[in-house]
């Protein structure tokens, strides 16, 4: 939740994201949680701005909303951090 948090409140931190997370989405062991982080990752590369009410619907449109738990959850999310600069206490450490 906590790194889902620091995308929806800075979302250039899908870049450190994906460089970090080297097993990709199934790093996340919730579905819901690793459902978000593939539609976020999606929506970055296809240029689309990244936030709680484009992802609401990307997850409307593609009919996962509801499996998510809906725009409450999502919505929660930024609430599991204090602030995007978290974000490298919550990946594993990168090994160049």
């Amino acid at each position: 939740m906590g790194v889902l948090g620091c995308i929806l409140l800075d979302p250039d931190c899908i870049d450190d994201c994906t460089a970090r997370l080297r097993a990709g989405a199934s790093a996340f062991y919730d579905l819901r949680n690793r459902t978000i982080y593939e539609q976020v990752v999606a929506m970055r590369a296809a240029g689309e701005a990244v936030d709680a009410i484009t992802l609401n619907q990307r997850l409307t449109d593609t009919g996962k909303l509801q499996a998510v738990g809906g725009l409450q959850y999502i919505a929660s999310l930024p609430d599991s951090v204090p602030s995007a600069s978290n974000l490298a206490c919550l990946l594993p450490r990168h090994r160049g």
